[in-house]
């Protein structure tokens, strides 16, 4: 599933970063380390899409009709209620947080969205992960996913049960 890995590799990304933080705080250079900081804040934002549209596309297999419409508020709702996620207002934080640092500017402002980034949201982005790996696996054994969808990272998940991705 092309949107899995996608996923999966932002998530990643993300965590990569958030290994490397005590060697970005170090970094002298305002510049750099504003534009460094910018971009692990876009991939943040990048990240969230990417987990929202996962989501919506394996309940669209579970037939959820919540599932049906295109806005992230209903489907992290649906999220809740169908066992995706488990902690609503972190979620609906990260949505905020999304919308919010949009036009982010101050340089308090930025590393202040980096320390929630790396503490809040990239567990929450590895939690989701787990949950839809176990997800892919059930839709597949259980025969839901399309033969179009079928690929060799579903495969390995179902067979092996280990994530077809680099660890996370």
């Amino acid at each position: 599933m092309k949107r899995y890995d996608k996923y999966i590799s932002a998530v990643t990304s993300l965590n990569n970063f958030k290994a490397k933080m005590p060697m970005y705080e170090e970094m002298q250079d305002s510049d750099t380390k504003s534009l460094i900081y910018s971009g692990y804040i876009n991939h943040y934002q990048h990240t969230f899409e990417l987990s929202w549209k996962i989501c919506k596309q394996l309940m669209g297999y579970e037939g959820i009709a919540d599932a049906e419409t295109g806005s992230p508020n209903t489907i992290l709702r649906a999220c809740l209620h169908n066992g995706y996620i488990d902690n609503w207002n972190l979620w609906k934080k990260a949505l905020t947080s999304r919308n919010d640092w949009t036009h982010i500017y101050s340089g308090d402002d930025v590393e202040d969205a980096v320390k929630t980034i790396s503490t809040d949201y990239v567990p929450m982005f590895n939690e989701l992960a787990d949950k839809v790996e176990e997800k892919i696996v059930e839709l597949y054994n259980d025969g839901l996913i399309p033969e179009a969808e079928i690929d060799d990272t579903i495969i390995e998940l179902a067979e092996n049960g280990k994530p077809y991705s680099p660890k996370r």
